[in-house]
């Protein structure tokens, strides 16, 4: 088998282009300005090309383009105190070789880099690595090794969603055989936008295929940091309602809701409600229940109960002072009568009671949250808050929606705001991965904008500045 084995001093010194058949009919280009210091051996036969003991005081990366087993690489990259060591296979040998065999060591790496993984498109410019180290071994395996990088901007697009970064200081990463170490990863500001969620008529802009974890049943949502909310609630709610009788009737209801640590007060709901409906609707306690009502006035025997919401002893203990739990309404019964009746209502062509429109107007709603609670997010959790820090230190949420009985989707919008986000991520369930992360903080939440078409959202956008994430880990599932 013929062999050609060249020095790369002259190589290096008048520039170096390199060629390869790739995959599916693609050209993996390697070329190389004259740099400076290069010394070492090339060598090339009919399955290998081989890199021994090449060092260079700087390499400069004028093009790469190269295929990947599910995209592609390409870029440009200045390297510093360079050292290589190692076979790539021809395009004869790379059914029975891996594609690269060896060691690539540098201290430090400037470039800019575009990397497509499936449908997944990433840029970053002003790329900047500390001591890089890839070693890769005959069964394929391979390891990256990385002291520090920063990022002056990464881009990431995928279908609608695009993420723009600014800022990224990485520090101590790994990969070893696809687990991934992160030390320390701060973000300047991260923005997010969502093109389309749902379409005008609601349904989802691109239907997720099944997999197993969509066959499993969801763990019902653990609603006790509910209780751990402080805050106020504003909020005008105008109602558009078809009455037997009455015929149509529009009404405003004013909540004004202060909330003490997950409590408000039930008077307080009744006060908001409109005058006419006033009348009829009360909150009624009755052993261990807190129930809404009709009661016309001057109608004997008319009480008829809407809503129950069952009373623990904490919660009979408010309710004698008029205040009940967020906890508890978010869990209600409807009583079986009212339920058959609403059950035949809904199979009527022409309903006795009919929500025309419904309006929540002038939003307004800050909350914070001290102590510490877990969520389950499939097979794993989050658990927000920490020693000596809030789990939320603030949210302002503002906007306007609307729902239209008949068909039409109004235009909303939804905003919110905040500050001092911090949790930690436990087994968080991705696309073949696991996540873990020891602490994740958010410093502000500048804006996330959620446009609705009647009660659906229809995009979004996220923007915050902050970001760090401490002892991640990235797990192959």
């Amino acid at each position: 088998m013929a062999r050609l084995q060249i020095g790369v001093e002259q190589l290096g010194a008048e520039g170096f282009r390199l060629e390869l058949d790739g995959r599916g009919g693609a050209r993996n280009v390697i070329a190389l300005a004259p740099g400076g210091g290069i010394r070492g051996r090339y060598e090339q036969d009919d399955e290998t090309v081989g890199l021994h003991a090449i060092r260079a005081d700087r390499l400069v990366v004028s093009e790469l383009a190269w295929a990947l087993a599910s995209g592609s690489v390409g870029g440009s990259a200045r390297m510093h105190e360079v050292e290589i060591d190692g076979l790539m296979a021809t395009s004869k040998s790379r059914g029975t070789r891996p594609g690269f065999v060896g060691r690539l060591r540098a201290k430090k790496i400037e470039a800019t880099a575009d990397v497509t993984l499936g449908t997944t498109k990433l840029h970053g410019a002003n790329l900047v690595i500390d001591d890089f180290e890839l070693t890769a071994d005959e069964s394929g395996r391979r390891t990256v090794q990385i002291g520090g990088a920063t990022a002056a901007t990464v881009r990431g697009v995928m279908g609608q969603t695009q993420v723009d970064i600014t800022d990224l200081v990485l520090a101590a990463f790994s990969d070893d055989a696809g687990m991934l170490h992160v030390q320390r990863l701060r973000l300047g500001s991260v923005e997010l936008s969502v093109a389309e969620l749902s379409r005008d008529g609601g349904e989802p802009a691109a239907p997720a295929s099944p997999g197993p974890a969509a066959s499993r049943p969801r763990a019902p949502l653990d609603l006790g940091f509910l209780d751990l909310i402080s805050g106020n609630l504003a909020v005008d709610v105008v109602t558009d309602v078809s009455l037997p009788i009455l015929g149509s009737r529009k009404a405003t209801h004013s909540f004004r809701l202060p909330i003490d640590a997950g409590v408000i007060s039930f008077k307080a709901i009744e006060k908001g409600i409109a005058t006419l409906e006033s009348l009829v609707l009360d909150f009624e306690v009755e052993g261990d229940k807190l129930i809404l009502e009709k009661d016309i006035p001057l109608v004997p025997f008319d009480n008829q109960p809407l809503v129950t919401w069952m009373l623990d002893d904490v919660g009979r203990k408010l309710a004698k002072d008029d205040k009940v739990r967020l906890s508890t309404l978010a869990r209600p019964q409807l009583p079986p009568k009212v339920k058959a009746a609403a059950d035949a209502d809904r199979a009527k062509k022409g309903k006795a009671v009919e929500l025309r429109r419904i309006d929540v107007d002038n939003l307004d709603l800050r909350i914070s949250i001290t102590s510490t609670f877990e969520l389950a997010v499939g097979e794993g959790r989050v658990r927000f808050g920490a020693s000596e820090r809030a789990s939320i230190e603030l949210l302002h949420v503002t906007g306007e929606l609307a729902h239209d009985g008949n068909g039409d989707a109004p235009r909303g919008a939804i905003r919110v705001m905040g500050k001092g986000l911090h949790a930690a991520l436990h087994g968080i369930s991705l696309p073949r991965r696991k996540l873990d992360a020891h602490a994740v903080s958010v410093d502000t939440i500048e804006a996330v904008d959620v446009g609705f078409a009647g009660f659906r959202p229809r995009k979004a956008s996220v923007r915050v500045a902050g970001v760090q994430l401490d002892k991640v880990q990235l797990t192959p599932r």
